[in-house]
C-alpha cells in the first residue's frame, strides 16, 4: 500500500506540474497503471479501496449542478454510448477477476480497461496541443470519440490477445532494443505528456487489432492458449526408453537383468 501511494503522489506531482487537467487523478492513475503492467507489487487492501472510491465519486458527483441536468436531454444519444461504455467495463472487470484465476498471463483477453479509459481521458489534452489544433482541428472529433467509445467497448469484450508489459532481459539483442524502445517511450511521455499518451494508446489499441486480424488471416493463430505465460511444452513425440547404467557403477547388478544377459 505504501509503494502505491508513494507512486501515485509522483504521478499526481508530475501532472499538477504540466499543468494537465485532473492531475491527483490522471497521474496518479497512468503511473500506477504503467507500474501495475511492469509487475510492481502494487496492493491496496479492500477497506482503503473501498473508502476512496466513495470519495471520487462525491467529487465527480459535486460537479452535476441543475443547469446540466436540464440539458441531459440533448446528450441522448452519447448517453447511450455512455451506458454501453460503462456495461463493457463491468464485464471485462468481471470476466478478468474469474478468469485470471491467480496465474501469469502473457496477454490481456481483451482491450485492458484502464486503456480504454486512458484513451477517453487523454483525448482532452490532446486536442489542445498546437500539433492538433493545425492538423486535426477540423475533423469532426464528438463523433469521433463516441465511435471511439464503442470501438473501445466492443474491443474490450473481444477475445484479442493485448500484450502485457514486456520482460526486460539485456542478455539478448531483441532483450536490449526492446529496453532502449522503452526508455525512450518514458522520455517522451515525461517530456510530452500531452503530446504522447493519446496517440500511443491509439496504436497500441490498433497494433493488437490488426495483429490478429493479420493472424487469422495467414491461419497463424496459435494452437495453444497465447494468454498463458508458461513454456511450451515439451515435444510428447519422442518415444521414452528405459537406460540401465549399471555397467558404470560399482553397484551389483539385480538378478534378473544377470540372468536376461546370459
Amino acid at each position: 500500500m505504501v509503494l502505491a501511494l508513494a507512486i501515485g503522489a509522483v504521478g499526481g506531482a508530475v501532472f499538477a506540474w504540466l499543468r494537465m487537467p485532473l492531475a491527483w487523478m490522471m497521474g496518479a492513475m497512468c503511473l500506477t497503471t504503467v507500474a501495475s503492467l511492469a509487475r510492481a507489487p502494487i496492493r491496496v487492501p479492500t477497506p482503503p479501496r473501498q473508502f476512496m472510491i466513495a470519495v471520487l465519486g462525491i467529487m465527480l458527483g459535486s460537479a452535476f449542478r441543475p443547469e446540466i441536468v436540464e440539458q441531459a436531454g440533448q446528450w441522448s444519444l452519447s448517453l447511450s454510448m455512455l451506458f454501453v461504455y460503462v456495461a463493457a467495463v463491468v464485464v471485462r472487470l468481471a470476466r478478468f477477476n474469474v478468469e485470471q484465476g491467480g496465474e501469469a498471463r502473457r496477454h490481456f483477453h481483451g482491450l485492458p480497461t484502464p486503456t480504454a479509459g486512458m484513451i477517453l481521458a487523454t483525448h482532452y489534452p490532446f486536442s489542445q496541443t498546437a500539433f492538433f489544433q493545425q492538423y486535426l482541428g477540423e475533423l469532426p472529433w464528438p463523433r469521433i470519440m463516441v465511435i471511439t467509445m464503442v470501438l473501445t467497448a466492443i474491443l474490450m469484450l473481444s477475445h484479442i490477445p493485448y500484450a502485457k508489459f514486456p520482460r526486460i532481459e539485456l542478455r539478448t539483442r531483441k532483450g536490449i532494443a526492446m529496453a532502449a524502445f522503452l526508455a525512450a517511450c518514458t522520455v517522451l511521455a515525461i517530456l510530452l505528456p500531452a503530446n504522447w499518451f493519446f496517440p500511443a494508446l491509439i496504436l497500441y489499441t490498433l497494433w493488437g487489432l490488426l495483429r490478429s486480424v493479420f493472424l487469422g488471416l495467414m491461419e497463424r493463430l496459435p494452437e495453444r492458449d497465447p494468454l498463458l505465460d508458461v513454456p511450451e511444452s515439451a515435444d510428447t513425440a519422442v518415444e521414452p526408453r528405459e537406460l540401465d547404467y549399471h555397467d558404470l557403477t560399482h553397484e551389483t547388478a539385480p538378478k534378473d537383468w544377470k540372468e536376461n544377459s546370459s
